[in-house]
């Protein structure tokens, strides 16, 4: 794994070794979600039928990308939306917001580090080469 939160490897796996349609992924993923998590900055109680949509897609979206701490975040959210837990999502949607874009910026970084001919060596990860 070379981006903690993220499981490359098995990512590119997923996608049979295709490097470009996973890094694809990858950027389009961090744009969704970006874009995502701009919705649900301010929620209140009223809002939460939107804001469990939103989140799903978010876990649905990060599991897909093997983002799985993402997704466990984005799963403990949903789970506290479906039981109507406000005072949970009021006290941790700040936290899962900080922390989700500091993760896509660090995507965003490693894929631009990659095109232009920084680490990673993504050939080397999906071989599992030392």
């Amino acid at each position: 794994m070379i981006l903690s939160g993220l499981d490359v490897i098995k990512g590119l796996e997923r996608y049979n070794g295709d490097i470009k349609s996973y890094t694809s992924n990858l950027h389009t993923y961090s744009k969704y979600v970006r874009a995502l998590l701009g919705t649900i900055e301010n929620v209140d109680k009223k809002w939460l039928d939107p804001y469990r949509l939103i989140i799903h897609s978010i876990k649905v979206t990060s599991f897909d990308i093997y983002a799985n701490q993402i997704g466990k975040w984005a799963k403990r959210l949903e789970k506290a939306a479906n039981l109507d837990a406000f005072d949970y999502i009021d006290r941790f949607n700040p936290l899962f917001l900080e922390n989700a874009h500091r993760f896509l910026d660090s995507i965003d970084t490693m894929l631009v580090e990659s095109e232009i001919g920084k680490n990673p060596d993504w050939e080397c990860i999906y071989r599992k080469c030392s």
